[in-house]
């Protein structure tokens, strides 16, 4: 047994259990960023450092803590929360890739790549949206991966997930998910391998998932008609 004084608010005596799952998340980010600045690991101010036992229960905390905040208690509570975590990010994919197709036509606005930057929480949001559960842990750089493919005339969608960019440098070498069209939620791993077409991409997302379709409509949810 050791001293160990965080000065966490969140880890206080006197807060509920559930701040203490939230502070698990904050916990594990600190670990993973003072590793990657070879520094002591969650050092205190009298300079002991976290147990390697007590780092690996504060991880196991956080998935399970990002279990409950991505996966929720059933598939429908999945359906809702990935939604909502999403935003309004899918209609604008779809709508950047059906702008990619439509210059292919006119030969002006030939944009090749598009980046956004975000944290580990909007990835794990899009994936819980797109259909999946029980993904690998997101470590910083982490990446998902839409590509547009046009093959015969007709255009398809490929999804990677890079979780860890300082294991996978070679982007070429990873692995393809197909969305789980008709089979609800399914863990990452038990997805298929290989692309689906941009309208079925659309057709899952828009209608099969609720993705919303504006700001406004993002905005609204939740609102009744008084």
């Amino acid at each position: 047994m050791y001293e160990f004084t965080s000065h966490l608010e969140l880890l206080s005596p006197d807060k509920p259990v559930s701040s203490y799952a939230n502070a698990m998340d904050i916990i594990n980010s600190q670990v993973e960023i003072e590793r990657c600045l070879y520094m002591p690991i969650f050092s205190n101010s009298k300079g002991l450092i976290i147990s390697k036992e007590d780092e690996k229960l504060c991880h196991e905390l956080t998935k399970l803590y990002f279990r409950t905040s991505f996966y929720g208690n059933n598939e429908k509570e999945q359906a809702e929360m990935g939604r909502l975590g999403a935003g309004t990010l899918p209609i604008r994919i779809i709508q950047q890739f059906k702008d990619r197709v439509e210059s292919e036509k006119t030969g002006q606005n030939k944009k090749n790549i598009f980046f956004y930057s975000g944290h580990d929480t909007t990835i794990y949001s899009l994936l819980s949206h797109f259909g999946f559960r029980e993904w690998e842990d997101a470590y910083f750089a982490a990446c998902v991966i839409l590509e547009l493919h046009q093959i015969k005339g007709e255009y398809f969608v490929a999804l990677k997930f890079n979780h860890n960019p300082t294991e996978h440098t070679d982007l070429r070498g990873l692995r393809t998910y197909k969305l789980p069209i008709g089979k609800g939620f399914i863990n990452m791993e038990e997805a298929e391998e290989g692309m689906i077409t941009l309208e079925e991409f659309e057709n899952y997302l828009m209608n099969d998932k609720k993705s919303f379709k504006n700001v406004e409509e993002y905005k609204n949810h939740g609102k009744t008609e008084e």
